[in-house]
């Protein structure tokens, strides 16, 4: 029996281990790959729009009740993830997801405040595609009594991580004057008490996989132990669903609306190229690269439109 202990330990330490002093944590890890899909969200349109304040109420409002419905969806993946918990780690488990269950609650505080300052009623909206699309990623994944409690976490930290940032960066590029109508919603994002909820998510993830190998709860975390290959699919396909639910999003496109939302696009990228959002992008090379994707992608549709002119 020791022997089979003895393996299995063996076994599990050669996936995902505990970060040792020096190394890059898995959650880390994942926004570094990922990095570009976070500025692709940065830059999309609806995004920039209302951080030049140009996003028109009723539009606002719209997004309130769709991100309503979404995190009450989180909240119930944070509950699912916790009964996921191995019995060893329940007591630090409860402790850690009580805490974050804290901020989404403080976040639909946020979004009902707005609704009745604005006199708008959040029941009123239908979720779009793109919401439904979110929201059943999440409970696929937290139902799935296959998937482990790092899974559900992993699926849920690019939604933390990506607020932060774009509240951050929007934040230094631009900070919203007391008329800007979005100001409490970019302040709320840009506040170190965000920012240390997503810190605490990408904690509690590192803290999962450390714990899976420790564990003496061998029927259920080894047979549970994921890889990280597995982690990557679960973060990549959470940042492309936050990417398309912005997309999802309806602004104002009339001439003068869009100059507004090109001017501050400039500003944003301005800000990060020269080293001003360094404190949430300490590598620029990663924007300079989104924005040569973004031209190769405008170049191959002239080509396109060229050769769609000339068969004509």
């Amino acid at each position: 029996m020791l022997f089979v202990f003895v393996l299995l330990v063996l076994l599990c330490s050669s996936r995902i281990r505990s970060v040792s002093a020096g190394e890059i944590s898995t959650a880390r890890r994942l926004w570094n790959e990922y990095e570009k899909d976070a500025v692709r969200s940065l830059r999309h349109s609806w995004v920039v729009a209302l951080a030049s304040g140009s996003l028109r109420r009723e539009d606002f409002a719209r997004y309130i009740a769709q991100d309503a419905s979404f995190l009450l969806s989180f909240a119930r993946a944070y509950g699912r993830a916790l009964g996921k918990c191995p019995d060893v780690l329940g007591v630090e488990c409860i402790k850690r997801f009580h805490t974050l269950l804290g901020a989404v609650t403080e976040e639909l505080e946020l979004h009902s405040a707005y609704a009745a300052s604005w006199g708008v009623d959040l029941t009123e909206y239908e979720p779009l595609l793109a919401t439904t699309a979110y929201t059943n990623f999440l409970d696929a994944i937290s139902v799935n009594p296959e998937s482990s409690a790092a899974e559900v976490v992993t699926a849920m930290l690019p939604c933390m991580a990506l607020y932060s940032f774009i509240g951050t960066a929007i934040n230094i590029t631009a900070p919203p004057d007391h008329n800007h109508p979005f100001r409490e919603w970019i302040l709320t994002y840009a506040s170190t008490d965000f920012a240390k909820a997503a810190t605490d998510v990408a904690n509690l993830l590192d803290f999962l996989l450390a714990s899976s190998s420790s564990s003496l709860n061998l029927n259920r975390d080894f047979q549970h132990t994921t890889t990280l290959n597995q982690l990557r699919q679960l973060y990549k396909s959470a940042m492309q669903l936050e990417y398309n639910f912005f997309d999802a999003q309806s602004y104002e496109t009339s001439h003068e609306h869009l100059s507004k939302i090109e001017t501050m696009r400039t500003r944003i990228d301005q800000a990060a190229l020269s080293g001003q959002l360094a404190s949430i992008l300490p590598n620029n090379e990663i924007y300079r690269t989104v924005l040569i994707d973004i031209d190769s992608i405008k170049e191959e549709e002239c080509h396109l439109q060229e050769k769609n002119l000339e068969s004509k």
